[in-house]
């Protein structure tokens, strides 16, 4: 999450490129369009830090060629200096330890925050006013004898709005093109939102530009606040030429690395077949072969029956803060619902790695908000109308979103999982965190 966040960040900084240049914002706007007409490459110095689940204090500097979509950057968080360059064909990655190219979710995720990026430097002013027609109004100009100072002066609301929305449709992205959900978009809520900007009056162009980003959001379902403070400085068509990052060529693997990868992505098959399908008899059939084959039973089965208790365990957990007590029967009826609904979904198991057992999945799950939100609504009215005692809003509350769980449920869009496999001995295989793949199931 603390890189998701600190992109998003990182990305913005150059928003209002388009905003000033003359005696007033809205006069600025076309000034500054022409200004940045002739601007080939871009080098920025950034500074950011965060309060927030993930605190950081990073700065770095990025270079932008923006006619040939490259881009070079160095982070530096204090303890490593992370160094990214990308193009059109993708990314690499250098981390002071190995030299990679990026590759499944987290390369289309980069991929798309580059191209984010480079949208909002080209036409900064004009993406703003997708979310706001009216934001060049809002800008405060002062004057010293060689700048302008841009201050942003929507209202609270306004900025709460902005905020939100940017926020939203950065997200919504991630979602799309990288197939990564951890991020509930409906939670998104713009807490704040300030911005100062200073302008070069010789030429135009934003020197300097401060921003301040306030929103909370739910991540796994947990809300987390998010607060980042950044700071960018800028110089334009200084850079000859992009640096790029040429990866080290990873050594052919050997048959056994071949086989065993192959065994980790059978396992992780056999998993998914055990626990969100509770099929044993699957979990046996797709195992990679074991000396023990009594004791891969007995494993089929743990996982299935481990999924469904901690399933309940966790469900009666969430129950606690309903008006009336929940009964084992209805936690039961309410999981019984939930596994019919998950049964239906779709999964894939492609591309194990032969370096570190890491298994990616195409996986079509479906959304439990929007199957309880239809379920709930006609109960929760009844509830307002003061036709339930709290018991029978608890028990038709538990009865509904079951029989909606077993009735036909829409699938989401595919989205990729990787599952990290570890390895204990032949034909013996862990996989730790399942929720590498659940949450995906289960969006």
């Amino acid at each position: 999450m603390k890189r998701m966040t600190g992109w998003l960040i990182v990305a913005g900084m150059a928003l209002l490129l388009a905003a000033c240049g003359g005696k007033t914002a809205e006069e600025a706007s076309s000034d500054m369009e022409k200004a940045y007409k002739d601007v080939k490459t871009m080098e920025i110095t950034f500074k950011e830090k965060a309060a927030s689940p993930d605190d950081y204090d990073l700065k770095g500097t990025r270079q932008l060629d923006l006619k040939n979509g490259l881009s070079y950057s160095e982070y530096d968080d204090g303890e490593r200096i992370t160094k990214i360059s990308s193009g059109k064909d993708g990314v690499t990655f250098d981390d002071g330890t190995k030299k990679e190219v990026l590759e499944g979710r987290l390369s289309d995720y980069m991929l798309y925050v580059e191209q984010y990026e480079f949208d909002l430097h080209k036409n900064p002013l004009a993406f703003y006013e997708k979310f706001d027609p009216d934001f060049s109004e809002k800008l405060k100009l002062e004057e010293t004898d060689s700048e302008y100072i841009l201050t942003y002066e929507g209202s609270s609301e306004e900025a709460k709005k902005l905020m939100s929305d940017l926020t939203k449709d950065y997200y919504t992205g991630i979602q799309k093109e990288a197939g990564i959900s951890e991020v509930d978009i409906s939670s998104i809520k713009g807490k704040g939102f300030e911005l100062e900007v200073t302008v070069d009056k010789e030429t135009s162009r934003v020197k300097e530009m401060k921003r301040n980003h306030t929103f909370s959001l739910e991540v796994n379902g947990k809300t987390q606040e998010q607060s980042v403070n950044k700071t960018h400085a800028y110089a334009y068509n200084t850079v000859d030429s992009i640096p790029t990052i040429t990866a080290e060529a990873k050594p052919e693997a050997t048959p056994e690395q071949e086989a065993s990868a192959q065994e980790a992505a059978e396992y992780v098959d056999a998993l998914i077949q055990a626990t969100v399908y509770q099929n044993a008899d699957e979990f046996m059939k797709r195992h990679p072969e074991a000396p023990d084959q009594e004791a891969v039973r007995k494993r089929g089965d743990f996982q299935k029956s481990a999924f469904v208790e901690i399933y309940k365990s966790n469900t009666a957990n969430n129950f606690q803060g309903l008006p009336a007590a929940v009964s084992e029967d209805q936690i039961n009826l309410y999981t019984e619902g939930f596994l019919a609904a998950i049964k239906q979904t779709k999964c894939a198991v492609y591309n194990p790695d032969t370096d570190s057992y890491a298994v990616d999945l195409e996986i079509q799950g479906f959304s439990e908000n929007r199957l309880l939100a239809e379920a709930v609504q006609p109960v929760m009215q009844k509830q307002q109308n003061g036709e339930l005692t709290n018991e029978e809003f608890v028990d038709e509350l538990i009865t509904a979103s079951a029989n909606r769980f077993k009735g036909p449920v829409p699938l989401e869009p595919p989205v990729e999982a990787t599952v990290n496999v570890i390895k204990n001995g032949d034909g013996h295989y862990e996989v730790l965190l399942q929720d590498e793949y659940l949450l995906s199931f289960v969006q």
